[in-house]
């Protein structure tokens, strides 16, 4: 049985299944493509077997602009023409495909186990990048009002020309504490990212680091990591823990320093012998603070 979470009634939903339904030719199969959505219309499109094969891994659109081809040039006589055609008007719409599309997506991570570790993982990163992001404007306030502060009582020892505020011998005295607390300031403000923008309105983007091991054409991700070290410890540890006890391992990262969000790439050299690729990655990656719709095309 599946364990994949079952969709809420009112979500889009396309489900396509090859079974026996034709209770006149009950040996014969058809592919059935049953269409909910939610306000709209539910219906279900009755089609020949071979459907089955090429419709299963295709986008939703795809699957009923296909159902609907085969009705218009095969069908005659539908007596559930007129839903037919309320879905094709709902479909003409472009918002309503991307609703489509968007759907079909989230069914696939559904279903998908891996997708959907990675998507509660991606979840949980997302959560602890806006926590220090929150915390690193708690701290540049904090450090604008420390600057103020020792800018105050800077102007306070020596105000311009104005009359002191405070009596000359003890101004001499705080005057070198209170340039060293400026600079101190500075120091901090550099270590917390405030001069590093690097144009108006953009900061220092944040990398995280994500260990995975690449098994034939699929990513499985292990876990997502503040410094490379510890997610190439996490690999590390994996393998060794996947290696018999007896065997020396003489391990090594394979990558290109001159470009930071490159892969890194654990490669072992067993008994004393050549190195070889283990299938343990570690990829930087770019954390964005803001969604940029241009990036999806």
């Amino acid at each position: 049985m599946s364990n994949a979470p079952t969709p809420e009634r009112h979500e889009i939903r396309v489900r396509i299944s090859l079974d026996h339904y034709d209770l006149a030719h009950p040996g014969d199969r058809q592919t059935q493509v049953y269409v909910v959505i939610p306000g709209v219309v539910r219906l279900s499109y009755m089609l020949p077997a071979h459907f089955h094969e090429t419709m299963r891994d295709h986008a939703w659109g795809e699957v009923l602009d296909q159902a609907h081809g085969y009705y218009t040039s095969s069908v005659w006589g539908d007596t559930d023409a007129a839903s037919k055609a309320t879905l094709r008007e709902w479909l003409a719409v472009d918002e309503n495909r991307d609703q489509l599309d968007d759907a079909h997506r989230q069914d696939r991570i559904r279903r998908d186990p891996i997708a959907r570790s990675l998507q509660t993982e991606v979840a949980t990163l997302m959560g602890t990048v806006a926590e220090l992001e929150a915390q690193r404007e708690r701290r540049r306030g904090r450090l604008i009002a420390l600057q103020n502060d020792a800018a105050n009582l800077r102007g306070a020892l020596s105000p311009n020309g104005l009359p002191r505020r405070v009596p000359m011998e003890l101004g001499e005295t705080l005057t070198p504490a209170v340039e060293w607390l400026i600079n101190r300031v500075a120091e901090l403000e550099s270590a917390a990212g405030m001069e590093k923008d690097t144009r108006e309105g953009e900061s220092t983007p944040l990398i995280v680091y994500r260990a995975a091991y690449q098994a034939l054409d699929q990513a499985i991700p292990l876990g997502w990591y503040k410094t490379s070290e510890v997610a190439r410890a996490h690999c590390e540890t994996a393998l060794r823990f996947d290696s018999p006890a007896h065997v020396t391992l003489d391990l090594d990262w394979i990558g290109d320093e001159s470009e930071p969000l490159d892969p890194w790439e654990l490669v072992a050299a067993v008994g004393g012998g050549d190195e070889q690729p283990t299938g343990y990655v570690v990829t930087p990656v770019e954390v964005a603070s803001t969604y940029d719709p241009d990036g999806d095309e």
